[in-house]
């Protein structure tokens, strides 16, 4: 486990969050600190009930031009897994799709997300 490291940390509350729901998910979070990816932060925040999502779109629009398109992946795609955690289907499928269907997402996670959506049948 990497303590630097915020998808560490989603990955273990949403395996929580499954097996035994969201209040024991949140009451068990991972000691994470220091990601400096745009938007890590605000998403982390996002799982622990202390940020919105506008505030992880606002941060992740918010970064350099170079890095938008990645920054705005994994806002999708962890704000998609978000919802889905907390049973909103509809809303977690919108915002899954938005990653599956990233251009840029050519990468691990893009599979990720790609395999997410199927799963969901998107």
């Amino acid at each position: 486990m990497n303590p630097s490291d915020v998808e560490n940390g989603v990955w273990h509350f949403l395996c929580r969050a499954r097996a035994n729901g969201i209040e024991d998910a949140r009451a068990h979070m991972l000691p994470i600190s220091g990601d400096p990816r745009v938007p890590m932060a605000q998403i982390w925040q996002l799982f622990q009930g202390k940020a919105t999502v506008e505030d992880v779109f606002r941060a992740a629009n918010a970064g350099g031009k170079g890095a938008l398109e990645d920054q705005l992946f994994y806002a999708n795609l962890y704000v998609g897994l978000y919802y889905e955690a907390l049973d909103q289907g509809p809303k977690a499928s919108e915002y899954i799709r938005k990653a599956a269907e990233a251009p840029g997402a050519t990468h691990y996670m893009g599979d990720v997300a790609r395999v997410h959506a199927r799963m969901l049948g998107l």
